[in-house]
């Protein structure tokens, strides 16, 4: 993980002085230190944290003749590509390589690149800008253009308001559409960050810009199927995941590893843990003792008794989900909708306080792999009954909520009967009027009016659902907010789950191989088999975070909860209807650690949004 930045103005100002200011406000992912090449009104920055044996021992920007380039690689198939460019220094550094290949290839250059890299490369004879972003949108890479010209850097925060000539976007506003989203639980529709003008550079993109500064953008590569692969089977699963952790073994020290018990984290875990059988790998688990029922530790230490692992286990018992909130925030740039995010973000202090630079995340498991529910829809549709109430036994299992009445939803939505069309016309009258199946009515009724509309499709079959999900900004948003939060912490976060093969063979599966024989991912879990103990490879279950932070919040946020939410403080009566977050407050306050998630979410929302836009105000706040 390092930070690169990239001005490139339309009028006189000092370039230089805006790079330097971005990557001082970066500082986290430039441990090794920073260099800035500057010519006229262009400009490149580079904030170095070695974590790969070719990286350079220094800040570098890679130069060729008039091009220069600043690099965040890590590349997997370097062999192939050292081959392909007859390159015969092995231990030439990503940047190079990169820069190397684009010199060969062009623009075509991504084709040939499989791992997690952001990069921008200009050429100063022709006044031309190429820049790239991953396939997955593991490397971030943002920008801004308008009339003072375009900037480009790894977090969106600094783009905001980097100086003179560029305008302080937070003046115009927050993006109504995103805080409606936010509320109301909804993904990202588009790929705008935080305010008007502040853009991602979606994963498996490339921009481009001539001497005018006006960027292009243009998709290489989508999530997608994979025609060509005819091996779907859970060895093939295995041989993948496989390789993708040993891809992302590669560094300079030590991996360590979080290890919630979970599938996804305890699989990539324990892979990495049988490819450096000699050298345990260092796993940091969150725990929480006093109450164990509430707590992980069984599957934990399943996983590590069966493995080689030097264990930490990290108690968070008595979590207070706002405490330290403001610095969070000030990290992200942005509002998330992760209760659970700071308990991750001490976590990963914990890990880089122990001297480590990158940690194994098993988040994309579920993205990835997907639960197969689309596959209630085919079943419905196809009239298979019997075989839809065997598979609802999955989401009984994973979230403890009844079968039947998803069931009857699915039949509702489905059957086909005389009176069945009447039938679906009463249950859409009362769904409408039910207000727990809406989080709609938690806005304001100008607000939604005004922000809240939506019109993405819906799917009715678990491919097109998963690659829907796979390719909407919303992953991405997410991923980038978990890559922020371990990059705080001065740790370059790895992700084995969205290597590209591993998501492509994951999009080519067929429905039963995602949820079959009452299991989500079923695939993972066969494939699995002898990796995992028994204990965690066929649990049902999955952690809910959800009474810790109910629990937090009552001991620890009262008075917070009581400004925002019964005193309109910063005025979030402007979004939010508070009335109505009163009403869920009052059932935190009756029901504690068993309130529905409905209520806890309106309640953590409402707060959550008061402290966003007290921070992005610029004043402070006490919890």
């Amino acid at each position: 993980m390092s930070a690169i930045a990239g001005v490139f103005l339309t009028f006189e100002a000092s370039a230089r002085d805006l790079v330097l200011t971005m990557l001082r406000a970066m500082p986290y992912r430039a441990p090794d230190g920073t260099e800035v090449w500057a010519e006229g009104r262009s400009a490149l920055g580079m904030g170095l944290m070695r974590t790969l044996p070719e990286d350079p021992a220094q800040p570098t920007i890679f130069e060729g003749r008039t091009v220069r380039a600043v690099v965040d690689a890590r590349l997997d198939n370097r062999p192939q590509l050292l081959a392909a460019l007859d390159i015969t220094n092995e231990s030439l550094s990503e940047g190079a390589l990169i820069l190397a290949a684009w010199r060969r290839w062009g623009d075509d250059c991504v084709d040939h690149f499989i791992g997690d890299f952001a990069f921008i490369i200009y050429d100063a004879d022709t006044g031309r800008i190429f820049a790239a972003r991953d396939h997955m949108g593991v490397k971030p890479l943002f920008y801004r253009a308008d009339g003072a010209g375009l900037a480009l850097a790894s977090e969106p925060k600094v783009l905001a308001a980097p100086g003179a000539p560029f305008s302080d976007l937070a003046q115009v506003g927050l993006i109504e559409a995103d805080v409606a989203d936010f509320m109301t639980g909804q993904l990202p529709r588009d790929h705008r960050v935080v305010y008007d003008g502040l853009w991602r550079v979606p994963p498996g993109h490339i921009l481009t810009a001539g001497p005018d500064h006006v960027p292009t953008l243009t998709c290489y590569w989508q999530a997608a199927p994979d025609a060509t692969i005819t091996d779907k089977s859970p060895q093939a699963l295995r041989a993948l995941l496989t390789e993708a952790v040993r891809c992302r073994l590669r560094s300079t020290q030590p991996v360590a590893a979080l290890l919630s018990g979970g599938l996804d984290s305890t699989s990539i875990a324990c892979l990495a843990s049988q490819l450096q059988p000699g050298d345990p790998i260092d796993s940091f688990s969150v725990v929480f003792d006093k109450t164990p029922e509430l707590s992980e530790r069984d599957y934990i230490d399943a996983g590590i008794a069966h493995a080689h692992f030097r264990p930490r286990h990290v108690a968070m018992d008595g979590y207070a989900p706002f405490g330290d909130f403001e610095a969070l925030l000030a990290l992200e740039g942005r509002l998330f909708g992760a209760p659970g995010l700071r308990m991750t973000s001490s976590l990963f202090q914990r890990v880089g306080a122990e001297g480590f630079r990158v940690v194994f995340e098993g988040h994309g498991g579920d993205e990835v792999l997907s639960h197969g529910y689309g596959r209630f829809h085919e079943l419905a549709q196809q009239g298979r009954w019997r075989d839809l109430w065997a598979q609802t036994r999955a989401f009984s299992g994973l979230y403890g909520q009844g079968r039947l009445g998803l069931f009857i939803l699915l039949f509702i939505r489905y059957a086909r009967f005389k009176g069945s069309h009447s039938l679906r016309r009463m249950a859409a009258w009362f769904q409408k009027r039910w207000p727990k199946a809406d989080r709609d009515v938690l806005l304001t009724p100008e607000f939604r009016a005004r922000a809240a509309a939506d019109h993405r499709p819906q799917h009715q079959d678990e491919a097109s659902q998963h690659t829907a999900f796979l390719q909407s900004p919303g992953l991405a948003s997410s991923l980038e907010v978990l890559e922020a939060a371990a990059a705080g912490a001065g740790l370059e976060a790895r992700f084995p789950f969205f290597d590209k093969r591993v998501v492509e063979f994951c999009l080519s599966l067929p429905s039963e191989a995602k949820l079959d024989q009452g299991h989500v991912r079923l695939i993972l879990r066969q494939a699995m088999e002898g990796v995992l103990p028994p204990k965690v490879q066929w649990r049902r279950s999955k952690f809910d975070f959800a009474p810790h932070i109910a629990s937090g919040l009552l001991a620890h946020h009262q008075d917070l909860m009581r400004d925002v939410i019964e005193h309109n403080r910063d005025n979030v009566a402007t979004f939010v209807d508070l009335e109505r977050v009163k009403t869920s407050l009052n059932r935190l306050r009756q029901k504690g650690a068993k309130v529905s998630a409905y209520d806890l979410q309106a309640v953590w929302r409402t707060v959550a949004l008061s402290l966003w836009l007290r921070h992005s105000q610029g004043k402070t706040h006490s919890n």
